[in-house]
């Protein structure tokens, strides 16, 4: 699954969740992902998300996907994915080091699909296991190399479930051995 997050295909492909009946009034929204960016262009988006779990690669994604827009999260843990800040780096390039994670975005401009990857900040875990919860405030540059153009990130995921991945999962960059 972690390979085609990396080449943006689940958020090309995904059909976005169905609501529920909503909430109890003043109860806490579960299993959604809301963030805004702002830079160059400017937005904001709410869906709800899914969480796999690739114990191969001691990572979680998370997918959320509504209409021509999409979000993914990657949390690379050590041995698990704990509480605590994770960096975001680049999609592109394999670090060795962890905590980090990974961020991409994607929609419909006026003329092609703009496509975005993390290059830095943070995602910050707040809750683990089960479901997962935490903030997002990263910076993001479009994926053209001819183009220059970045934004800034920033939302929060709340409760989204955490499923098993089915094997093979895992980072597209990892070199063998490691």
């Amino acid at each position: 699954m972690m390979p085609r997050l990396l080449a943006l295909g689940p958020l090309l492909v995904l059909a976005a969740c169905g609501t529920s009946a909503g909430p109890a009034e003043g109860a806490p929204v579960e299993g959604l992902l809301t963030v805004e960016w702002s830079g160059t262009h400017r937005g904001s988006f709410s869906a709800p998300a899914v969480g796999r779990w690739c114990g191969t690669d001691s990572l979680i994604e998370i997918i959320a996907v509504r209409g021509d827009t999409g979000i993914g999260l990657v949390i690379l843990g050590q041995d698990s994915v704990r509480p605590g800040s994770y960096p975001v780096n680049s999609p592109r390039l394999f670090v060795a080091s962890r905590p980090q994670a990974l961020a991409v975005a994607r929609w419909l401009g006026e003329n092609e699909v703009l496509g975005y990857e993390g290059r830095g900040g943070q995602v910050v875990l707040t809750e683990s296991g089960e479901r997962v919860t935490g903030r997002i405030d990263a910076h993001l540059r479009i994926f053209h190399e001819t183009t220059v153009d970045s934004l800034q990130l920033t939302g929060e995921f709340t409760r989204i479930p955490v499923h098993t991945a089915t094997p093979p999962c895992g980072r597209l960059l990892k070199p063998a051995g490691t």
